[in-house]
């Protein structure tokens, strides 16, 4: 079973940790999109979303 690195910015998933790493000092992701984030009664609120 490979393990898998997630990066926690953009939410993109790798499975080679050389690709995982070089993603990590590229620094040039962006945040998800906040609807694709889960979202919770906290994250609800703070947003001012209910």
């Amino acid at each position: 079973e490979d393990d898998v690195h997630r990066c926690g910015r953009c939410q993109v998933e790798f499975t080679a940790l050389e690709d995982f790493v070089q993603h990590k000092i590229q620094k040039a992701c962006q945040r998800a999109p906040q609807e694709a984030l889960p979202t919770t009664p906290a994250t609800t609120a703070l947003l001012g979303q209910e």
